[in-house]
């Protein structure tokens, strides 16, 4: 795969996007899987690519933000400790499903489209026109 002086700029704009939204409103993979796959790559790579931005420390400098102002409770860390548990087992899982085949391609683009459109409904229904 060849990265063009466009495509760079591309993936950079795409990695701000997604930070600040990271950062605002946490929802890093979902803007960016569908910024990928709007750009050209496929759902799997957008989300290989999204799960490598997981494992690397992107959130340190919003954390240390929330750590200096006090916003990180002792609460907030058990919650996220079982959540990590979760996700350990959920990201196995999801990346079996995956690379094993059980579910093609199309059905997870569909999945993800559902996923996508309920969920926005919801929250422009809950957050926005409330």
């Amino acid at each position: 795969m060849d990265i063009t002086i466009i495509s760079f700029f591309l993936y950079l704009l795409v990695g701000t996007i997604t930070g600040i939204f990271m950062a605002t409103i946490g929802a890093d993979g979902l803007i960016t899987v569908p910024c990928l796959v709007l750009i050209g790559l496929s759902l799997k790579h957008a989300v290989i690519i999204a799960l490598i931005l997981q494992a690397l420390p992107q959130t340190i400098p919003a954390l240390y933000n929330f750590w200096k102002n006090k916003d990180i409770t002792r609460e907030l860390v058990y919650i996220s400790l079982i959540l990590i548990l979760g996700n350990f087992i959920g990201t196995y899982y999801g990346s079996f499903i995956h690379t094993k085949k059980l579910v093609s391609d199309k059905t997870l683009y569909a999945y993800f489209a559902a996923f996508l459109f309920i969920s926005g409904g919801y929250i422009s229904c809950k957050h926005v026109f409330n």
